[in-house]
């Protein structure tokens, strides 16, 4: 038994290998979108939490390791 369903998976390999030649036609993938840029309010709240962020970090820094 497995002799044949050895032969038969590498007929099918073969059949795979046959259709790598073929031309498959398939519909264009339509562009994305292109990203809206941020608004004026979104950049402000951005840089706020960004400073928030940086401020933060610098505390931590020295609350853990002191400063000097």
């Amino acid at each position: 038994m497995p002799a044949i369903k050895r032969r038969l998976r590498s007929e099918i390999q073969d059949d795979d290998r046959m259709n790598d030649n073929v031309v498959k036609f398939r519909k264009p993938v339509p562009p994305k979108k292109p990203r809206e840029p941020l608004g004026p309010k979104a950049k402000k709240a951005l840089t706020i939490v960004a400073v928030i962020v940086f401020f933060a970090a610098v505390w931590g820094y020295f609350t853990l390791f002191g400063q000097g």
